[in-house]
Parts: structure tokens; sequence; C-alpha cells
């Protein structure tokens, strides 16, 4: 029971790494993220929003492109969403309209350096102030994560009926 706070600050740091954004499909055409890298900032500039007094701080960034589909392009971003400067990384969506036009604009900041780093610090601790009983959790955990994501994920998306489902997952982790 001592060991609860360190396992579950374990736990707590973890859960980042292994989440995902979900970014549904669009009927008007195809999106993509991708993580980019800013090269330049083109211009910034303070906007009021149509219909209310709301100002909304704006950047026009260039951006190289370091993973998915489009890597190696450079390419022009709209951010409205956080301040960003030369060297920081982030997700772009790229929107394909069914016309055939293109238009990247910035999702979120890429954190995943960040959390992978707390994640490793989190496993450490528990480690440490655990032993091998927290190695033994660790691994546990390890086990519980990958019957979720490796069996109990696909078999729902499929369309077989949760419950039953769900209880021979949780039995297989229980043992």
């Amino acid at each position: 029971m001592r060991h609860l706070p360190a396992f579950l600050l374990g736990i707590f740091l973890s859960l980042p790494i292994i989440t995902s954004a979900y970014v549904p499909d669009d009927p008007y055409g195809t999106t993509v993220t991708e993580t980019a890298e800013v090269i330049a900032i083109v211009s910034t500039g303070d906007e009021t929003i149509p219909g209310t007094s709301t100002i909304s701080h704006e950047q026009v960034l260039r951006a190289t492109v370091i993973s998915g589909p489009d890597k190696g392009q450079i390419v022009s971003v709209k951010n409205d969403y956080s301040d960003v400067k030369v060297g920081d990384r982030f997700l772009i969506v790229k929107q394909t309209y069914q016309n055939g036009d293109t238009t990247y604009f910035l999702q979120d900041v890429d954190r995943r350096s960040g959390l992978l780093v707390f994640s490793i610090l989190g496993a450490v601790l528990v480690i440490v102030f655990a032993g091998m009983i927290g190695l033994r959790a660790l691994f546990s955990l390890g086990i519980s994560i990958a019957a979720i994501i490796c069996i109990l994920l696909p078999l729902l998306i499929k369309g077989l009926p949760p419950v039953p489902i769900a209880v021979a997952v949780s039995t297989l982790i229980l043992f």
C-alpha cells in the first residue's frame, strides 16, 4: 500500500505516450496529420474575429515537414493556435479538398519528447522506490496496455459485443 503513490504516478506519466489525437474523416476531402519544424516566421499580426470584438493573434510560418507523406517539403502554415518560434516542432494538419487545393494549419505543439522523458522518469522513480515490485508492476502495466490495444480494441472495432469481450480481456489481464 505504501507504493501505491509511486505506482499511480507511473501510470499517470505513461498514459499520454500511448494516447493520440483522433482526427475524424472529412467528407469534403482528406486530412493527414504530420510533424513539422518552423524554419521562418513570415508574418505576425492581430486580427479581429468578424462579428465579435475578440482579437486573435495570427502567424504565417514556413515549415519543413519532418514526418508523414510530405516529408522534406517546405510548406506555408497558418497559425492562430499559439505563438511558435523558429526551431519549434508542431503537428500540422494537411487538408486536401476535393478540388485539389491543399491547406496546412497548426494543430498542436509536438510534446512527445517531453512526455517520453517524464514517462521514463516516472518508470525510473517507480523502480527506485519500489524495487523489484515496481519493476513487476510496470511489466504488468505493459502487458495490460498491450492486451487492451492488441486484443480489446481490434475486437470492439470489428463490432463484437463489448461486454463479453471486456470481461474476457479483463480476465486475461487478471491472470
